[in-house]
Order: C-alpha cells, then structure tokens, then sequence
C-alpha cells in the first residue's frame, strides 16, 4: 500500500524646538515661505507584501517610498525622520509579535526615545519630493508569530521644514507599519512511503491484527490545524471482474495523529474524515510529526493477485 501526502496551504508625539543634527544632503537648505503649506502626501499606513512565511527559511524585505508635498510658490527645504519611543522595533497582533528593522537606503533611521537625525530634500514650488527607498525588514524564521495582521503604530514621522537659517518643526504623524502572516501549513514527505501488507495476508483472507506505521515529519503550521484521511479500498492490479465468494478489493483502517488531533478512516465505510478538534489550542506549530497506523479489514477469501491503494494525509488549519 503506497502513502502519499499532502501539504494544504491551504504616536508617540514630543514638541520640540528644533532639529538636534539634520544629516546634510549634496544642495544647500532653501527657505519656506509658509510652513502651513508643508504637508505629508503619502500614506500612513504601510503594508509589507507578499505575506511573510515564518517557516520558508527567508526575510522579507519590502521597500517603500515617502512623499511631502510643497504646495508654496517657491522651492523649500523639507526633512523627514522617524522615531520611536521603545526599542525594539516590534509589531503585534494578539499576543503574537514580529520584529523588524527600517532603513533608509541602508542606513538606520528610526531613532528611540526622541528624535535626532534625519533627511531633507528640497521640493520645488507648488510640487513634491520623494525620500526613496526605505527598506522594513523582517527576519527570517520568526516561527512563533502565528497567523494573523500585524501593525506597529508607534513610529513618529516628524515634518521640519527650513526657514531663516533653522529648522523647525512643522507637524506630526503616525505611521502604521504593518505585515500580514497567512494561515498555511507545510509537511515533509511520508517515511517509510510504501506499507507492504503481504504478511497480514493469512490463506487468502486480510488479518487485521497486523498494523503498519508511517509518519509524516516537518508539520509547520501558522495556526492550529485539523487532520483529514481520505481513501479507498486497495484494488486488484490489474482488474479482475468479481467473483462469488471471493473480494477483489481489500479494504482498509487507518488512524492519524497530529498532537490533539486524531482521525480514524475506515474505507468500508467511509471515504474521507476529518478530526473534530485541532492539534494545538492555539499558536504555532513547529517541527511536529504526524503519526499514521494501518490495517487491513477481513472480508472473504482474496482472488490472488497484487492489490494497491493510496491514504492522503491532509493538515489544514482553514477547517
């Protein structure tokens, strides 16, 4: 009998005078003429795509840009910096974290505690400048962040614009730093694959005291997971038409266990079960095994010959 498996993936705000040290960009500082007409054009909330994968070994890395926007007649001179008021760099949902880092081309930019440093360019009249790239990286193998949305809210962006040989603040915002963790489940292939049930094959007839075992190791999952068998009686290769007092078909039970998770399929019966509970309450799973026991169910007398099946193994924590 050949196993086969299936993976189913299925503000903080502080009002400050100035700026302490503006990191310099190539042209010189130009003046505002109205601070009132410095604003933010891009959005406050940024989401990191595609989905971070906990398990996939691999860091995410997503790039964004921010915009301001000058709506004054004449060119002006506009900085940007980020702050936090905590370390580290964290974002949350539920009980869960992720942490990450943020950079601006290359270079650290989220300053904890109060604000220190920053980035200006200098935008032209009635017109907008873009601060690229920033960079939020999440780290790889952060497997105990299960599935769900996850937001930082308490990174700061502070507007200064530049006006008689200072700079000076001009508003606030908080920027929303999210990511998202899909609900998925991977597993590695079966060992031993093939279950040879010939010596539970005893004067023609299936003994069903005879159970064989297989399991299914690398169940990673982002969220509590449920285990479905699905079948159906072993069939005589090649086919044979029936004949009375005989079976051309050998029917079968198997049992799988997954944590607190556990379905029994038997094929006379059925074709498919599901567990009725999940293998954990709640969270991740991490480096868990399967465990598959068959057995054969008597019936008549066999037709002699060679007989296979398959059992899928199914962990799908959208059940």
């Amino acid at each position: 009998m050949r196993a086969k498996t299936w993976s189913v993936f299925v503000a903080f705000c502080w009002v400050i005078a100035g700026l302490i040290a503006l990191v310099p960009a190539a042209s010189a500082q130009t003046n505002c003429t109205s601070f009132s007409n410095v604003t933010l054009a891009s959005a406050t909330t940024i989401t990191a795509t595609p989905a971070y994968q906990p398990f996939s070994g691999s860091t995410l890395t997503f790039s964004f840009n921010l915009t301001v926007q000058n709506a004054n007649n004449a060119p002006c001179s506009i900085a940007v910096i980020l702050a936090r008021p905590t370390a580290p760099l964290v974002m949350n949902s539920g009980g869960f974290t992720l942490n990450y880092a943020l950079d601006f081309n290359g270079n650290n930019v989220v300053n904890i505690g109060t604000p220190s440093t920053g980035y200006f360019l200098t935008a032209p009249g009635n017109g907008s400048g873009t601060f690229a790239t920033y960079n939020m990286t999440i780290a790889a193998n952060q497997t105990a962040a299960a599935a769900g949305n996850y937001a930082d809210n308490q990174v700061v962006l502070y507007l200064y614009g530049f006006r008689a040989g200072d700079w000076r603040l001009v508003r606030t915002y908080t920027l929303t730093l999210g990511a998202s963790i899909n609900t998925t489940c991977t597993m590695s292939a079966p060992s031993p694959a093939t279950l040879n049930f010939t010596s539970a094959i005893s004067q023609g007839i299936p003994n069903p005291g005879v159970v064989l075992s297989s399991s299914l190791p690398g169940v990673n999952c982002t969220a509590p997971a449920r285990v479905t068998l699905s079948g159906s009686a072993m069939q005589h290769t090649p086919s044979v038409a029936a004949v009375s007092g005989f079976d051309n078909f050998i029917n079968w039970q198997a049992t799988a266990t997954l944590g607190s998770a556990t379905a029994t399929l038997a094929t006379n019966s059925q074709s498919s079960v599901t567990s009725s509970g999940y293998n954990v309450p709640s969270g991740t799973t991490v480096g868990g095994t399967v465990g598959v026991d068959v057995n054969l169910i008597a019936g008549q007398r066999l037709q002699s010959g060679t007989y296979s099946g398959v059992v899928t193994v199914t962990v799908d924590p959208t059940l």
